[in-house]
């Protein structure tokens, strides 16, 4: 019997992914677990589609191509997409470690690069690598100077004392989120910190099937991103809702 990949329980429910335009996530189906409230879309999808898909498709959906080149881009901060957000995690990140002296960090997904434009200007002296394949993303990560690695695999276990990952777990396919979750962990160092962001669906609650998701292929609840990352030993400092 199928069980949730987070809590293992075998209680799960199927319903339609709601709202959906691109072909490729057309007639897929989310299988939601009742007892966390995780879920995942249904349908497998090749590394071939998944990858054009974000190379020359993602950009237009995330609302990227309004924005010009990357010298317009950074030239006036607090424009730039999300940059409170950006701002926001690092004052939480600064509760936790003294950036002032991080060396090491890890941005997973830095789409156009407004966290790292933050945290490059808070310490110089860190060494910002991101791991990013979508085109216009890799631009301004190259107009930044910062190194873009196309796996997580690239980088080296137990080296990176921040890791990031914003607005990116969502993206992975179901097959891959219990490895993904574990890399995380052989990334950071001993005493290293992961910053995770996830958008929050309850579709146990019925209250989201109107908005759109995709291109999302994961979802979370709140209990089920705690439930998931402690079964890796990780140490849930912070944990709540924004927005």
């Amino acid at each position: 019997m199928e069980k949730c990949l987070v809590c293992l329980q075998n209680s799960l429910n199927h319903i339609r992914y709601p709202n959906t335009v691109h072909p490729l996530f057309l007639d897929c189906e989310i299988i939601v677990c009742k007892d966390c409230g995780f879920a995942f879309v249904g349908k497998s999808f090749s590394q071939k589609e998944l990858t054009q898909y974000y190379e020359s498709e993602y950009g237009k959906i995330a609302g990227r191509d309004s924005y010009m080149s990357p010298k317009d881009y950074f030239f006036n901060p607090m424009k730039m997409y999300k940059a409170s957000r950006s701002l926001s995690q690092i004052n939480l990140l600064k509760k936790y470690i003294d950036l002032a002296r991080v060396k090491s960090v890890l941005e997973i997904g830095p789409g156009l690069g407004t966290m790292a434009y933050f945290m490059s200007r808070y310490n110089k002296e860190m060494n910002i690598v991101v791991v990013e394949y979508e085109k216009k993303a890799i631009e301004h990560m190259n107009y930044l100077g910062i190194d873009v690695f196309s796996s997580i695999e690239d980088i080296q276990d137990n080296s990176i004392e921040v890791l990031i990952s914003s607005h990116s777990l969502e993206h992975y396919q179901n097959f891959e989120l219990i490895d993904v979750v574990q890399t995380y962990k052989n990334k950071l160092s001993e005493n290293g910190i992961l910053l995770l962001e996830v958008p929050l669906v309850d579709f146990n609650r019925e209250l989201n099937l109107s908005k759109e998701h995709e291109p999302h292929t994961l979802f979370f609840t709140m209990n089920s991103v705690k439930i998931l990352f402690e079964r890796f030993g990780f140490n849930v400092s912070f944990i709540d809702t924004v927005g």
